[in-house]
């Protein structure tokens, strides 16, 4: 864009909008590196700062064009008070904190994306080219939006407890080898604090049965119950939420089935898909195999250097399960990788009695949880 092309209302205009636009993504931006360690997010958002920046002062209409054409004291909309923010979260405490950043993020998300319509019309005007790129990255920016909603979501008792869970056990019960019942509960004893039901082979009525009394079992030791794949059994169950892997429904069908309220997992096995998971507003992913496991084919397993990148860089405060082979001989080096919580399945189930079910749960549980201390 050439100056000459441009009348001074213009250049105030598109100054304006360029300073609303570099405040309210670097906000967002700040709050996803420094809040939610979401280093994805943060990155492309300050890539799509940068771009709208550089297509309108990288040429013959500059910086120093724009602020020539500033006029602060005569804009007649700089002592316009805007509407009174809504006050309802809680006055103190880390609560009120974490409700005030997720506002701070959900209005600057709601400013950039009206200082990109506001720049993609102005554009119009002979400028058809310019006006296409703002309008893509003004779609960009509503998928970004989607992804960060489920970050933004206010944390409720559910969501709560999902982030303080370290240990999570994946239930079929045909795999026991002891007394099922008796397994579940010194498994629970032993420090699992979510249970995922994996009953494939199983016939509807009897997943039913025993859905509503895993329900009532993780209900009565505090424990979370996620149910796999089934969005219709969950809710039947009143389960916390659902599973699915990468072949099942995405994420927002499940939501349409569930609600908002609901947990939704995903499995994920590589980056790009791990990526998708955070995208899609998962609420917590599971990351493997981390070791060669026969439970489920999954693929070749990551390793605990790849689990490490993908901690330390991909994730960020999502909660997050490694998952695949993982055993009391081997957490340690999940828990030095930077894992938080792993999944397990044969681990546990296939042990003899149910007192060593509660042992195998301890250990595993206090591993993490010293590895947790020194990280914190």
């Amino acid at each position: 864009m050439s100056k000459e092309a441009t009348s001074s209302s213009e250049r105030r205009l598109i100054d304006a909008n360029l300073n609303r636009l570099s405040e309210a993504l670097r906000t967002v931006e700040d709050v996803c590196r420094f809040h939610w360690n979401q280093r994805e997010f943060s990155d492309e958002i300050k890539q799509l700062r940068h771009a709208v920046l550089t297509l309108f002062l990288g040429d013959s209409l500059g910086r120093v064009d724009l602020i020539r054409e500033r006029d602060i004291t005569g804009d007649v909309g700089r002592d316009l008070e805007s509407p009174p923010l809504p006050t309802t979260a809680p006055s103190t405490g880390e609560a009120a904190s974490e409700i005030a950043l997720h506002r701070v993020a959900i209005r600057n998300l709601q400013r950039a994306k009206e200082t990109l319509r506001s720049l993609e019309e102005v554009s119009r005007q002979g400028r058809a080219e310019q006006s296409r790129a703002v309008e893509s990255w003004r779609y960009r920016l509503y998928s970004i939006e989607k992804g960060l909603l489920g970050l933004i979501r206010p944390p409720d008792e559910t969501r709560l407890r999902l982030s303080r869970a370290r240990l999570c056990l994946l239930w079929t019960r045909s795999l026991v080898r002891d007394d099922p019942d008796s397994v579940l509960d010194a498994a629970l004893e032993g420090g699992v604090d979510v249970v995922q039901m994996r009953e494939k082979d199983m016939e509807d009525r009897e997943a039913l049965a025993r859905g509503r009394e895993l329900r009532a079992r993780t209900a009565a030791h505090g424990a979370l119950l996620i149910v796999n794949d089934r969005a219709d059994l969950a809710r039947l169950v009143e389960a916390d939420g659902v599973h699915v892997g990468q072949d099942d429904l995405p994420v927002h069908e499940v939501r349409r089935i569930l609600g908002e309220g609901p947990l939704v997992g995903v499995s994920t096995h590589s980056e790009s898909q791990l990526r998708g998971a955070i995208r899609e507003a998962a609420d917590y992913v599971g990351i493997g195999p981390v070791f060669p496991t026969t439970t489920k084919d999954a693929g070749p397993s990551l390793g605990v250097e790849a689990l490490a990148h993908l901690v330390r860089d991909v994730v960020g405060s999502l909660p997050s399960f490694a998952i695949g082979g993982i055993r009391p001989d081997n957490i340690g080096e999940v828990a030095r990788a930077g894992a938080r919580a792993v999944a397990v399945c044969g681990t546990i189930l296939s042990v003899q009695t149910a007192r060593e079910a509660e042992k195998v749960a301890r250990a595993l549980r206090e591993t993490l949880a010293d590895r947790t201390r020194v990280q914190d």
